[in-house]
């Protein structure tokens, strides 16, 4: 695992976290699982059929198997990366197709109105983590802003690379529109509130 330098302290990027042959795997499933679905470009993937919810793969299927291992690992490499102990809060694997994109948006419970059952289910979010799952396709970079000075640090998507960093508003983050292909993702939150812990592993 190779780690590059972002210029910010809230910002983290490692090449080769997750191996290639993990990556194939995950990728194989999601293509088979989503590729003929619907294709809505107006919509976000967890507002059509695009997203996997893990928590309702079989226990014993090769896939979730190769999610928890790579998510104990992450969930360790987000402690060391703030230095706070955190724990798993939610994790799916995401199929961005083409025309896709997301606009600026911040992870935590600050999106939603104070009170409103969406604060409350993002609130327990303090780290973000996208798992770049493949890499044969064109566009979908993140971009992840600076909060105190407004520059940004964009990823160049890397199959097997992780993009690490705060889910609060020191760290706006958006996806670029994929121009060509499908993107996977392995996006994770982590809390720093045992009790909001998923309790997948």
């Amino acid at each position: 695992m190779k780690k590059i330098n972002t210029g910010y302290n809230l910002i983290h990027f490692y090449e080769d976290f997750m191996s290639v042959e993990d990556c194939l795997i995950i990728k194989d499933f999601v293509l088979k699982e989503k590729i003929n679905k619907e294709n809505d470009i107006n919509k976000m993937p967890w507002e059509t059929s695009d997203t996997i919810n893990i928590y309702k793969l079989n226990k014993d299927s090769i896939v979730l198997k190769t999610l928890i291992e790579n998510r104990k690992r992450l969930t360790n490499l987000v402690s060391d990366c703030f230095q706070e102990k955190v724990y798993p809060h939610f994790t799916d694997l995401v199929l961005w197709k083409t025309g896709r994109k997301m606009e600026t948006h911040i992870d935590d419970g600050d999106m939603h109105e104070e009170g409103t059952e969406l604060n409350k289910h993002f609130a327990p979010r303090h780290f973000s983590a996208v798992v770049y799952i493949n890499d044969d396709y064109t566009g979908g970079n993140t971009y992840v802003f600076d909060g105190e000075t407004d520059n940004f640090y964009e990823s160049n998507p890397k199959i097997g690379a992780v993009l690490i960093f705060a889910s609060d508003k020191r760290c706006p983050h958006g996806v670029s529109e994929i121009e060509s292909g499908f993107r996977i993702t392995f996006p994770s939150w982590f809390t720093k509130d045992i009790n909001f812990k998923d309790g997948l592993d």
